[in-house]
């Protein structure tokens, strides 16, 4: 999940495909079917329909939404951005505990000190980018960081047993040429990802190296990710 400034949103999905079993077309008329039913209510620039590949067994997603809500609505995985006292106005309690980016145990009142930064609450295991440098994360739902601005929810860093533990390093994308280029995460900017139509740019993370993570974590959580940034 990529949060970018103004409240943006770009979404990415990779999951196994059998090509054998399942046609990409009719993939690809299921997902345009969907988004023209959203946007038939909620307006055509609500949710864009930015890439849609099969591959190697594997069929890659990347949707762009207008706003958070947007992304609530469609996939139903509550996802709120905004500043820190919006937040408070609008009912999230806070009632999680916090790490600085530098890992250290932070007080609930300090992180509401800075109500002037800006925040993303998101109910789900996953990946998500934000448009800055992340300055306090909650970590209830088992989350560390991978970079200055990229927080991986749901594997807890300290569970993978030792410092060896690979991570995904690089995120992958197909250039209009059609080979295989790869940017660090964190690297793309708002006008790469906002930008082209359904055959431009497929950005998505490099799952491989997840492949323990994903046999036993659910996207699936009940526990709220709180991710302040500046």
């Amino acid at each position: 999940v990529y949060i970018l400034k103004g409240g943006k949103v770009v979404t990415t999905d990779v999951e196994t495909f059998d090509e054998e079993e399942y046609s990409s077309d009719e993939l690809r008329e299921y997902v345009e079917s969907a988004l023209e039913e959203y946007t038939s209510e909620n307006g055509s620039k609500s949710i864009k329909l930015k890439d849609l590949t099969v591959s190697d067994g594997a069929a890659g997603l990347t949707l762009a939404y207008e706003s958070a809500e947007d992304y609530t609505a469609f996939t139903e995985t509550e996802l709120y951005t905004g500043k820190v006292v919006e937040a408070l106005k609008d009912g999230y309690t806070f009632d999680v505990s916090f790490l600085t980016a530098d890992g250290e145990e932070v007080s609930v009142s300090e992180v509401l000190d800075s109500e002037d930064l800006n925040i993303a609450i998101i109910k789900a295991n996953t990946i998500v980018n934000v448009s800055g440098e992340i300055v306090y994360y909650s970590y209830d739902a088992k989350a560390y960081l991978k970079d200055d601005n990229t927080l991986v929810i749901g594997q807890s860093l300290s569970e993978e047993g030792d410092s060896e533990t690979e991570e995904p390093e690089e995120t992958k994308g197909m250039s209009e040429d059609g080979t295989e280029s790869t940017e660090t995460s964190g690297s793309i900017s708002d006008d790469e990802m906002l930008t082209g139509d359904t055959e431009s740019t497929e950005v998505y993370f490099d799952f491989d190296s997840y492949e323990d993570e994903e046999e036993t974590v659910s996207e699936y959580t009940d526990i709220y990710t709180y991710i302040i940034y500046k």
